[in-house]
């Protein structure tokens, strides 16, 4: 299940990064809502999707974009280079918080795990989980996220890969 809310969630991060219009007011108070959710609660999908999903699908070209992502993740079989996914330090630095507080939500995963180890393997990446939660809770998500180079370089790995496959 970490594998589906990682591609789901990374997918989501790229297709808002090759977005080139605004997103409505309703699709950004979507995507709060999301952040919020994955904050509490990292480690359950069957939150997090639906309200994924009415964002994905009330948006044409969002959801192309979203689902070229998707394939082209999937195709990896989660074997994502680590050192592309954004850490802490450079979160902080491509979107910096309002408080002095870092954006650091693994701590909701460890709490979860500790909780129920049952659901351990169903936790995202905290890469992905903390770039999800920040930029998704921001304003204007479409165009914070690129701001983020991690998910400049996941993009232009995934286009390299495409392009040495041909």
């Amino acid at each position: 299940m970490a594998s589906v809310l990682n591609n789901n969630l990374l997918s989501l991060l790229l297709a808002l990064y090759r977005l080139e219009g605004p997103l409505s007011e309703v699709e950004c108070s979507a995507l709060a809502d999301i952040s919020e959710t994955l904050m509490y609660f990292p480690d359950d999908w069957d939150l997090i999707a639906p309200t994924l999903t009415v964002v994905i699908e009330s948006n044409a070209t969002l959801q192309g974009l979203y689902q070229e992502s998707l394939t082209k993740l999937e195709a990896l079989n989660g074997q994502l280079p680590p050192h592309l996914l954004p850490t802490l330090a450079e979160l902080e630095q491509d979107l910096p918080s309002d408080t002095n507080e870092p954006a650091d939500f693994s701590h909701m995963m460890e709490l979860a795990s500790e909780e129920n180890p049952e659901i351990a393997p169903d936790i995202p990446s905290p890469e992905i989980l903390n770039a999800a939660i920040k930029i998704c809770g921001t304003p204007q998500p479409e165009q914070s996220v690129k701001q983020v180079r991690a998910i400049t370089r996941i993009w232009q790995f995934l286009q390299q890969r495409r392009s040495s496959q041909k």
